[in-house]
């Protein structure tokens, strides 16, 4: 059986409209050492509904080191898990993980089908000035 797949992409002129985010933080102190920190991310709210929603709690220690987790739904639920390592107050290592459904078409059910959740990892370095 030989099965051919066309995997060209035709660009065309289109039009976009405004792309919103809406990004709601609020920390606090929970002890001298550690804050705590929620943040709310709305994108591309409009009328026809939005495109993604999160929401994270991350705790933050001596202001440097933090730990996280959170949900997120951009048509499908996932979850984000954050850690972060201070070197000093200025410089600090950060990654994040986003577990998202890893949908696969089928060729014999000509359907979509879960694999499970699969990471997408995000790794930065910060300096604050």
């Amino acid at each position: 059986m030989l099965v051919r797949k066309d995997t060209s992409v035709i660009l065309k002129e289109g039009t976009f409209g405004l792309e919103t985010n809406i990004n709601i933080v609020y920390e606090w102190q929970v002890s001298k050492k550690v804050s705590l920190m929620h943040s709310l991310h709305i994108g591309n709210l409009d009328f026809a509904g939005l495109d993604y929603i999160g929401f994270q709690n991350i705790a933050n220690i001596n202001k440097k080191h933090s730990l996280g987790a959170g949900v997120f739904f951009n048509g499908s639920v996932g979850y984000m898990a954050t850690a972060g390592f201070g070197f000093s107050k200025n410089l600090k290592g950060e990654a994040t993980s986003f577990f998202v459904d890893d949908s696969n078409f089928n060729e014999t059910t000509l359907k979509y089908e879960s694999n499970g959740l699969k990471p997408a990892i995000e790794v930065n370095l910060k300096y604050q000035f």
